[in-house]
């Protein structure tokens, strides 16, 4: 959402602020630090558009999977529901060359190399 304006935040903080503590009375703001490029300013104005208005509620947190109750097998498949199949990928895992070789093919034939 704002590549530019995370550069202007230290790792430290980024690590270690949790939305809770940010959000109220804009914490997040005073992480910003340095100064901002026009690109930046652009970007602190539309986070702060963004999140100006949002409350956080205090319900306690609980895990909600809506797949199925296999949680093995439809972690999978949510993991590849959005993927979609490109021709020769299932020449390359069902060759007997080593995981390596198949990996680098894959990543070339997905033009990641």
């Amino acid at each position: 959402m704002a590549p530019t304006l995370i550069s202007f935040v230290s790792r430290r903080h980024i690590r270690m602020e949790t939305v809770a503590s940010a959000l109220p009375n804009g914490n997040w703001i005073k992480q910003i630090s340095g100064g901002l490029t026009v690109p930046a300013i652009v970007e602190y104005l539309n986070v702060w558009d963004q999140v100006r208005n949002v409350q956080l509620a205090d319900p306690d947190d609980r895990l909600v999977w809506r797949w199925t109750a296999d949680g093995t097998r439809s972690a999978y498949k949510a993991l590849h529901s959005a993927s979609h199949p490109i021709p020769g990928c299932d020449r390359i895992w069902a060759t007997w060359a080593p995981l390596r070789v198949k990996l680098f093919l894959w990543l070339a034939i997905r033009r990641r190399l």
